[in-house]
């Protein structure tokens, strides 16, 4: 008894020292001390660019559907692509086509990337808009694709940021409000 007892201090002795360690280990720098640039992520998340186009059915519609699949309009769901643009200084260093994830375009479209820079004061401006519609010739298309476009928000960011060594700036869609933030 007294050396099971004495097994069981003895495994809870080892285990205190390896999280110990564990916990002294994780203070230990891994990387130079002394870092000389400064960065910029984006982090752009939003639902906002998904449209929904619906229209009523007529009498004759209705009635070519099955009794099951009868609604008294027809939805049309689907994401409309954004167009990102960075601008640093008035240089453009970034410059990209994003459209939502997913089969139907139904998940939110999500832009992340780092940049980096040299410390100091920069103009950082920002677009992140709707993209203009597709030439499809087809009236119905091109409509459906008018109304998304209305209803699609726009955002834009044109400030003055202070870079410091070390330090990585974070460019934030606060989707509540419609506004780019700066954190």
């Amino acid at each position: 008894m007294a050396s099971s007892l004495l097994a069981h201090l003895g495994r809870l002795l080892v285990t205190f020292l390896l999280f110990a360690s564990v916990a002294l280990l994780s203070h230990l720098p891994l990387g130079p001390e002394e870092v000389a640039e400064s960065g910029l992520r984006l982090a752009l998340k939003t639902r906002a660019g998904t449209a929904r186009i619906c229209r009523e059915l007529s009498p004759a519609e209705l009635a070519a559907l099955p009794i099951h699949m009868r609604a008294e309009e027809s939805c049309f769901e689907f994401a409309v692509p954004y167009d990102l643009s960075l601008k640093i200084d008035g240089r453009l260093v970034l410059e990209r086509h994003d459209r939502a994830s997913g089969i139907r375009g139904d998940r939110p479209l999500v832009v992340g990337e780092s940049i980096l820079l040299e410390p100091g004061a920069r103009r950082v401006e920002l677009d992140f808009v709707p993209s203009p519609a597709p030439e499809t010739g087809d009236p119905t298309e091109t409509e459906n694709w008018r109304l998304a476009l209305e209803s699609a928000p726009s955002y834009h960011l044109d400030e003055t940021l202070s870079f410091e060594a070390g330090r990585v700036a974070l460019i934030a869609l606060d989707e509540a409000t419609g506004e780019v933030r700066v954190r």
